[in-house]
C-alpha cells in the first residue's frame, strides 16, 4: 500500500488474516492486520544488494582469471582497466543501497552544489557505451545549471536509464533535457508499452515484473527524486508511442 503522509510518499506492506468465528446467536469475522514493512524492506534490500554484489564479484573474478593466463602486456592493461571499471560499479552499487536505506529512514543528507546537468548526463551515457547493444541518444540544445545533490541526481537518472534498457532490445533510448516553466526536465523514452495493471503499481516498493527480490528502482526514483531532491517523477505509457519517464528539478536561471 502506498500512502501520502505529510507530503511524503510512504510504502507499507501488510499481512492480513481473516477467519470466521461462530458465537452464540451471532457470527463474527476475526480480522488481524500486521505491519510487516520493515521485514519486507529488509528482505528486498538484502536480496537486491547480494544479487548485484555477487554479479560484480563474479565479473571481477572472471577478468582476473583471464589476467592469470595472459602474457600480453597490452591485453593485461585492458583487463586491469575492466577490473577497475567493474570495481567502481560495485562501489556505486553499495553506495546506492546505503542511500536508499538512509532515504527511507529520513537520514539522507544532501550535498548541494551548482553543476551542469547536460555535462554529467553525457558522462553517465558514456559508461554504457561498452555494456549495451542499445543506442542512447541525448537531445539537449543548451547547458542547464541547477543546484542540487549531483550524486543523487545521477542516481535517479541512472535508474531511469537502466529501466529503459531492461525494457528494450537493441533499440534507441532517447534522453531529452528541456526547460519547463521553473523546472528543467530530464525525459527518457523507449518504445515499449507498460500494461495498465503494471502502471498502477509502478512506484510501489518491491513491485517488479523481473521476479522476486527486485523492484526498488522506480520506488527509489520516487523516494529520492521527490521526497529528498524536491523534484517530481512522472511517466506516460501508450501502445503507439511507448514509455516516457520524466524527472523534473528546480532550474536556476
Amino acid at each position: 500500500m502506498t500512502l501520502t503522509r505529510e507530503n511524503s510518499t510512504v510504502s507499507i506492506e501488510l499481512l492480513i488474516y481473516a477467519a470466521p468465528a461462530e458465537m452464540i446467536n451471532n457470527d463474527y469475522t476475526i480480522l488481524v492486520i500486521k505491519d510487516i514493512s520493515d521485514e519486507k524492506r529488509r528482505q528486498a534490500i538484502e536480496a537486491i544488494f547480494l544479487h548485484d554484489i555477487l554479479n560484480s564479484a563474479g565479473a571481477i573474478k572472471g577478468v582476473v582469471d583471464c589476467m592469470k593466463k595472459s602474457s600480453d602486456i597490452e591485453e593485461s592493461r585492458e583487463l586491469i582497466s575492466c577490473v577497475s571499471e567493474t570495481t567502481n560499479m560495485m562501489i556505486d552499487g553499495i553506495k546506492s543501497q546505503m542511500d536508499l536505506i538512509a532515504a527511507e529512514n529520513r537520514e539522507l543528507k544532501l550535498n548541494l552544489s551548482k553543476f551542469n546537468l547536460k555535462a554529467i548526463i553525457q558522462k553517465l551515457i558514456k559508461q554504457y557505451d561498452s555494456s549495451t547493444c542499445c543506442e542512447i541518444k541525448l537531445q539537449c540544445e543548451k547547458d542547464f545549471i541547477i543546484k542540487s545533490d549531483k550524486v543523487l541526481v545521477l542516481r535517479v537518472v541512472n535508474n531511469m536509464i537502466k529501466n529503459a534498457l531492461e525494457a528494450s532490445e537493441d533499440e534507441v533510448i532517447n534522453i531529452g533535457i528541456q526547460k519547463k516553466e521553473n523546472h528543467v526536465e530530464i525525459s527518457i523514452h523507449n518504445s515499449k508499452y507498460i500494461p495498465r495493471n503494471i502502471q498502477l503499481q509502478i512506484f510501489k516498493r518491491s513491485f517488479s515484473t523481473k521476479g522476486k527480490g527486485r523492484g526498488l528502482g522506480t520506488y527509489s526514483m520516487k523516494l529520492i527524486g521527490e521526497d529528498h531532491l524536491k523534484g517530481y517523477i512522472r511517466f506516460t505509457s501508450e501502445k503507439d508511442t511507448g514509455t516516457r519517464f520524466v524527472f523534473g528539478l528546480q532550474y536556476l536561471d
